[in-house]
């Protein structure tokens, strides 16, 4: 991922991910308890994460990189804290539960839903959904656990085939897995 391919200044990014150098141990990306309502602390260890998709998706390789250009964001601010390597199933999550959820979030109910289907019996910390469906993609967290989910919506409307859009919302999102929330900037 290049600098210009995301819409952030490195000042703005610097200012975002700063807060993680201020956590005890400097190990430890924190969010607000807005965005994760059950779990305020981010992760103590290395996430593992798994994407959930088809072999050949164009959006795999927006994941990976999406990854790597967070990584080096942490490495350039000094923190410890790290993404783990990012493992490829070909699986998917239901398009139907997927778009409730994206609703409650949007209705502000985020707190009232439980996972999808089979969502708990994955061993990953960080489980990315590549999805068929139409809704507005998002990362949450669920009660009494540690894992995170991002889903990702199809990238066949037409903002996605914009240059650039479907690698920064893959980069947004990933930075709600870590803990950063929205900003006024």
């Amino acid at each position: 991922m290049t600098a210009n391919t995301v819409e952030i200044s490195r000042k703005q990014l610097r200012g975002l991910l700063i807060f993680l150098l201020l956590l005890p141990g400097c190990s430890q990306a924190a969010g607000p308890a807005t965005l994760f309502p059950y779990r305020a602390r981010g992760w103590d260890k290395i996430p593992s994460i798994v994407v959930l998709g088809q072999e050949g998706d164009s959006r795999n390789q927006l994941v990976a990189d999406a990854v790597d250009f967070w990584s080096q964001q942490l490495t350039e601010i000094g923190s410890g804290f790290r993404l783990g390597p990012v493992k490829f199933v070909s699986e998917i999550l239901a398009a139907t539960e997927l778009a409730a959820l994206s609703q409650a979030m949007l209705d502000g109910q985020r707190a009232l839903v439980g996972p999808p289907s089979g969502f708990m019996q994955m061993k990953e910390d960080l489980i990315i959904a590549l999805s068929d469906g139409a809704f507005v993609s998002f990362a949450m967290s669920f009660q009494n656990t540690d894992k995170r989910l991002i889903a990702i919506p199809s990238f066949h409307a037409v903002p996605f085939r914009f240059t650039n859009v479907g690698r920064n919302l893959m980069a947004h999102e990933l930075g709600h897995a870590i803990g950063l929330g929205h900003n006024d900037d």
